[in-house]
């Protein structure tokens, strides 16, 4: 794919502007994750509600969060003015009041109203962490059009948000729920310092008009040109092929290395950890490189690390160590190219300042339909093979967890490069 077309000079984002851009990255990050690895727990563990009424609520709550992210980014697009600051510093603040509700559940309800409580707190979590988040990915393309731009505030937003993963993993594994939402408070008031004011928000005089105003969400898919479009389904399938290996993870330490819960902490925080530090790797190598030539190389590199996962057994921390660092590293350009993708390819199609995020909308729907059809998928797969959790396997585990999804990495590479041939 192309670089987007240049920009004019005063489209360069300053290194300032770009770290307060970054900043909400901590708190959208540090909220998300808790509210599938704490909830469950404390109210299924903690207060006693059963297990499977708990995992049916949060489950409504993601199909329910999903399929509104391309209504929300439609009416982001309808805003005027400081669009994006206008829904981002209410959404963070409702996104705070969600996460103190949700972890300081009421005593004496009966299991009926605890159930709902913990549903509309989740959902208020879940609804407000997107609109921020969507607001937060189509800014960048409204505020530039520069490719190294992009870049620039693409890779700090991904920073902070490993950051914010790994602080809030920290804190959820160690049940600090206090620390947690002593660290949740402060992230969120240094990002809403940091956002008022940021330029690239308000949207050019006649680019708003009426007809674009009326584009029903179902029709989104038609602003993109084809190869945008199948820019989306690559990436929904590499999404998928990124969703499995984590949401089979736990399963993979526990019953194919046979590795303590406190090992799966440290290979998890060694994952994010060697991201982060890939950062400016990428970041200078996309100041060299279109960012397709960077996600294939990337992707490459995970398909590399991450095969030799299919020929571990008991024991194996440091090599499983060292698969967690190369396949860390390589998700430092898959949590970066993407978006850049996306941003030309919303640029090439007209539609910058217009419609960027019913588009961002629809491309975090498919991510999160890959992270329920991992688990929709998955899961009975292995259950046909005979798995069983608790036991150890040796043929069922390796094969759902590494030798499909570089399967699927593979196919996404292979679609990727028709894509190209035709541009």
């Amino acid at each position: 794919m192309a670089h987007a077309a240049s920009a004019d000079p005063s489209e360069v984002v300053e290194r300032a502007h770009a770290a307060r851009y970054g900043l909400p990255g901590l708190v959208l990050a540090s909220t998300a994750l808790p509210l599938y690895m704490v909830t469950p727990h404390l109210y299924a563990g903690s207060v006693g509600l059963p297990l499977a009424w708990v995992g049916f609520c949060l489950m409504a709550t993601r199909l329910i969060d999903a399929i509104t992210d391309p209504i929300i980014g439609g009416w982001i697009d309808r805003t005027t003015g400081a669009r994006f600051e206008r829904w981002m510093l209410p959404s963070l603040v409702l996104l705070l009041i969600g996460m103190v509700l949700l972890l300081n559940p009421p005593e004496r309800l009966g299991s009926g109203l605890l159930i709902a409580y913990m549903s509309l707190c989740a959902l208020l979590v879940s609804l407000s962490n997107s609109a921020a988040g969507l607001a937060h990915q189509a800014w960048l393309v409204s505020w530039t059009a520069r490719p190294s731009a992009q870049a620039q505030l693409v890779t700090t937003r991904e920073a902070f948000t490993l950051l914010g993963v790994m602080v809030a993993a920290g804190l959820a594994s160690q049940e600090s729920h206090g620390a947690l939402l002593g660290w949740i408070l402060f992230a969120t008031g240094v990002s809403i310092w940091a956002l008022r004011g940021l330029p690239g928000q308000t949207v050019a005089q006649g680019t708003c008009s009426q007809a674009v105003q009326g584009i029903p969400v179902w029709q989104g898919l038609g602003l993109l040109d084809s190869s945008g479009r199948g820019l989306l389904g690559v990436m929904g399938l590499n999404a998928l092929a990124n969703a499995i290996p984590g949401t089979l993870f736990l399963f993979f330490v526990a019953d194919q290395l046979q590795l303590s819960r406190q090992s799966s902490g440290l290979l998890l925080i060694g994952y994010f950890l060697a991201a982060a530090i890939s950062m400016p790797l990428w970041q200078w190598l996309l100041r060299q490189r279109p960012a397709a030539v960077v996600w294939q190389i990337s992707v490459f590199v995970s398909i590399a690390g991450f095969v030799w996962a299919t020929q571990l057994g008991a024991g194996d921390l440091w090599p499983f160590a060292l698969i967690c660092v190369v396949t860390g590293f390589a998700l430092g350009a898959e949590l970066t190219c993407p978006a850049l993708l996306l941003a030309a390819a919303i640029n090439r199609s007209g539609q910058r300042g217009r419609h960027e995020s019913l588009i961002m909308g629809l491309w975090t729907l498919l991510q999160k339909l890959a992270l329920a059809l991992a688990a929709g998928l998955v899961l009975p797969l292995l259950a046909g093979m005979g798995y069983t959790p608790g036991i150890p396997d040796t043929n069922a585990l390796p094969l759902a967890y590494a030798a499909i999804p570089c399967g699927l990495k593979l196919m996404a590479l292979i679609l990727f490069r028709r894509l190209e041939t035709t541009q």
